[in-house]
C-alpha cells in the first residue's frame, strides 16, 4: 500500500466520516436556525403574521414551516455524537440524516418563500 493510497483510506474510514458529519452537521444545523430566526423575525417584526396568508399560499407556508422543523430535527441528529449505535450504524444513520436535512432545509426556505412572494401585497 503506497503512502497516498493510505493517506486515502485514512480519510474515507467510517470513523473519520462520521466526525466529518457531525463536524458539518453542527455547522449546518447553526446556519439554519440564525437564516430561520433572522427570515421570519424580520417577517414578524414588519407585522406580518401567517393569518394574512389567501389559503393555498397559507398551506404552502405551513408545509414549509414543517419541513423547516423536520430539516432542523435531521440536522440536529447529524450533529450529535454517537451514543449507544456501532459505528457502522450510526455512519448510515448520519449520512442519511444529513443529506435528508439539507434536502428539507431547502425545500421548506422554498415553500415558505414563495408563499410568501406570491400572496397578494
Amino acid at each position: 500500500m503506497t503512502v497516498s493510497t493510505q493517506h486515502a483510506d485514512e480519510l474515507e474510514s467510517t470513523e473519520n466520516e462520521v466526525e466529518r458529519i457531525i463536524r458539518t452537521g453542527t455547522i449546518w444545523f447553526a446556519a439554519a436556525i440564525v437564516a430561520t430566526t433572522i427570515a421570519l423575525g424580520s417577517l414578524l417584526s414588519s407585522g406580518w403574521r401567517p393569518s394574512r396568508l389567501p389559503e393555498p399560499e397559507a398551506a404552502l407556508f405551513w408545509i414549509g414551516a414543517a419541513l423547516a422543523v423536520a430539516s432542523l430535527a435531521a440536522l440536529a441528529w447529524a450533529g450529535c455524537p454517537v451514543l449507544g449505535a456501532t459505528l457502522k450504524d450510526a455512519a448510515r444513520q448520519k449520512v442519511m440524516s444529513i443529506r435528508g436535512g439539507v434536502v428539507l432545509l431547502i425545500a421548506s426556505t422554498t415553500f415558505a418563500s414563495l408563499a410568501v412572494l406570491l400572496s397578494p401585497a
